[in-house]
């Protein structure tokens, strides 16, 4: 038995093999270095033409936006993201206006979005509408910012006993859980209504109060003014009529 178990170890060790890129020497006790991962560089022919996606815009309602992206197609036949080299000028910014690269409602009608870079320009229509003054919805605009700074998600409060006696449902599945959790819990502390900079909420994603997940946001972004409006409307719950993920 004792020899069977020698021939099998001996046979599985010879399957394992180690082996180094050429010319690299690794010196005993000290792991081998990562080889580094070379960057792309931007083409060097010429910019024939882009392409901006979406190449139409439609926004519905009053804090609606569309982020655009460009895409450059070059003489050697490569592809390039040009979307932060790209200038965006609306022709009409009491309807459309941009920021940074994103189309925002600002009211009812339509206007044209002049996307220009290397040369080269595209038009892209945008229709707005259904713009009015109405409160911001919990489950709709309040959920997916928690989403998308990552407060719900395992690793933060949407972990099975949260963290820092606070906890979401993960990825905001349960939107009446999570505003009874924002509002209600710890006697309401966490939101001040009639000062909303004031809030908990607010103040530590932004890391104006020491905040053990870091700065999840800034103060004054979209995100933070996003929230700061929803206090600012009275903290309106959940609508069973609100629509849900099946």
């Amino acid at each position: 038995m004792k020899r069977i178990l020698g021939v099998s170890c001996l046979a599985f060790a010879g399957l394992v093999v180690f082996s180094h890129p050429a010319g690299a020497t690794e010196k005993q006790g000290e792991p081998m270095a990562p080889r580094p991962i070379p960057k792309a560089e931007a083409p060097k022919a010429a910019l024939k033409a882009i392409t901006v996606y979406p190449s139409r815009v439609r926004l519905d309602g009053p804090r609606d936006g569309q982020r655009l992206g460009v895409l450059g197609q070059y003489a050697d036949g490569r592809q390039w993201d040009l979307t932060r080299e790209a200038q965006f000028v609306s022709s009409d910014p009491t309807v459309a206006a941009i920021e940074q690269g994103r189309v925002r409602a600002v009211a009812n009608g339509q206007a044209v979005v002049t996307v220009s870079v290397g040369g080269q320009s595209v038009a892209v229509p945008v229709e707005v509408s259904n713009v009015a003054d109405v409160p911001v919805s919990f489950t709709r605009e309040v959920v997916p910012v928690l989403t998308k700074t990552g407060c719900n998600q395992g690793a933060c409060h949407g972990a099975q006993h949260g963290r820092g006696g606070f906890k979401l449902s993960l990825l905001g599945f349960d939107p009446a859980f999570d505003f009874a959790q924002i509002v209600q819990s710890a006697e309401g502390r966490r939101v001040v209504v009639s000062q909303p900079e004031a809030s908990i909420l607010l103040q530590k994603p932004a890391l104006v109060m020491e905040h053990g997940g870091g700065e999840r946001f800034r103060v004054q972004s979209r995100e933070y003014e996003l929230l700061r409006r929803w206090l600012e409307d009275g903290a309106p719950e959940p609508s069973a009529n609100d629509p849900a993920v099946v």
